[in-house]
């Protein structure tokens, strides 16, 4: 029997193991934290659950929709989408409508973002506009002006640097352009935005969203079972030591357990660990080339702040975007099918990090912060708090700087060398996609796996082949 190792028991890992397990390979899952899930994970306190913001499902592959209900079972809840976002003082709908901010901004501002707008329109149809970074993209969409009081200042917030040094494949790829035939139409009749050719898949522009009453935990507690029905299984609070390499293969998988290390032989290694901690721990090590081109790559850390409330619900849509807070987005969990104690429901408030641990203090002093401007913008009185938790994850979102993709095309020609290594998965290919795209990963490298074919038509991440 053929033995699968898999690094990371998050969505991707998990979705990897069971599709193999259940053809018979011998999966052995490790994962370093005491919980499987990954950043979908529920994590428990007392009667409530904690996640990673919004874990909810959508996508645009009616398969996957089917096996998310399937492993959701009777907990499986559909509800439409409605986001907002908080800007100068006012909630408007997420995406930005073009119109929708232009009449309710200053007639000034207004005049100023349409006449923006229309130039930048005009040179990008000429030719003459420069994309070469995320700013010059932004202006390119949106107009100099629009960029200047809505994308700029939150975009540096979120990511920790400036647009100017964040590649434009980040925004190509996660912000609706705006285009000038649903400007009009918008504006006589209500309209559902399907997927049409050409759009991206990364973050389509969807009107449902798919969720459990117990949370995204519901989906990996589903998954872990169907593994272990199949003999597959998970160790938890490992530490991954080294990948031993032999004829260009891993041969083995070292890694630690409490105080005690071992050592395991494996026919394939899938990684849906972070790239920097994969080329760490290769052995002979990659040379420094490729250390280096792994050290370009960084994350962005988030912490989650969850308010308890003495309330059935505190906000209309299910999440908000904030520009001005010490959080950037406020999720309330119940208004897209969570189920809590009657009378009670929960705030998740995200806040990009830089990765740093969260001292006690710090989670005093943040608590007490975010409830102040949660009071102050009328959302909560203080009175309806009734506990707070705290959440931390090291690598959240893959930050696109700018020169990114040379040190990532480098990197995938270094792992697509090794015959047996397969890494995929958000951290794993450096990829800022969302759950159903992280299953459809784990299938295409599962499949590659049981049907041994030629690896290179898996590992593409610099295009679309490998999702599509």
């Amino acid at each position: 029997m053929k033995r699968v190792m898999v690094l990371g028991a998050g969505i991707t890992g998990l979705s990897v193991a069971t599709n193999l397990a259940s053809k018979g390979f011998d999966v052995v899952v490790l994962e370093k934290e005491k919980h499987a899930g990954g950043l979908s994970a529920s994590i428990p306190f007392g009667e409530y659950v904690v996640e990673y913001g919004p874990h909810t499902f959508h996508t645009v592959f009616d398969e996957l929709l089917l096996r998310y209900k399937g492993l959701a079972g009777r907990d499986f809840v559909k509800n439409r989408l409605d986001r907002q976002i908080n800007f100068r003082g006012k909630y408007f709908k997420y995406p930005l409508q073009f119109t929708n901010i232009l009449l309710n901004i200053p007639m000034l501002t207004s005049a100023q973002c349409f006449f923006s707008f229309s130039k930048s329109l005009l040179l990008r149809k000429l030719g003459f506009a420069k994309e070469r970074n995320a700013e010059e993209w932004l202006t390119s969409y949106f107009g100099k002006e629009l960029y200047n009081i809505y994308f700029k200042d939150y975009t540096t917030k979120v990511w920790g640097v400036s647009p100017s040094k964040l590649s434009k494949t980040f925004v190509s790829q996660r912000i609706p352009k705006i285009k000038i035939r649903e400007i009009i139409m918008e504006q006589f009749k209500k309209r559902t935005i399907k997927m049409r050719k050409g759009d991206h898949i990364y973050a389509p522009n969807l009107s449902h969203i798919y969720y459990t009453k117990k949370g995204c935990g519901k989906i990996i507690d589903e998954l872990s079972e169907r593994l272990a029905k199949h003999n597959g299984r998970i160790y938890f609070g490992t530490a991954l030591t080294a990948l031993f390499l032999k004829d260009n293969k891993v041969s083995q998988v070292g890694f630690t357990s409490g105080k005690k290390q071992h050592q395991i032989d494996c026919d394939y290694l899938v990684s849906t660990i972070p790239l920097n901690d994969l080329l760490l721990a290769i052995r002979p090590g990659p040379g420094k080339r490729m250390l280096e081109a792994s050290r370009f790559l960084r994350y962005r850390a988030v912490t989650v702040i969850a308010i308890v409330l003495s309330k059935n619900r505190a906000i209309g849509p299910q999440w908000i975007y904030f520009r001005d807070k010490t959080f950037n987005r406020l999720t309330e969990p119940k208004n897209y099918g969570l189920s809590l104690p009657k009378g009670k429901t929960i705030l998740y408030l995200e806040m990009a990090s830089d990765g740093k641990n969260v001292s006690a203090k710090d989670k005093e002093n943040l608590v007490r912060k975010v409830v102040s401007e949660l009071v102050k913008e009328r959302i909560i009185r203080k009175d309806e708090v009734l506990d707070s938790f705290i959440i931390h994850a090291k690598h959240a979102y893959p930050i696109y700087a700018v020169g990114f993709e040379k040190n990532l095309s480098e990197l995938e020609s270094y792992i697509e060398s090794i015959e047996n290594l397969y890494s995929t998965g958000r951290q794993g290919l450096f990829k800022y996609v969302d759950m159903d795209i992280c299953m459809r990963m784990a299938d295409i490298v599962a499949n590659q796996i049981a049907g041994q074919k030629m690896k290179e038509q898996v590992f593409i991440t610099s295009g679309e082949k490998a999702f599509i």
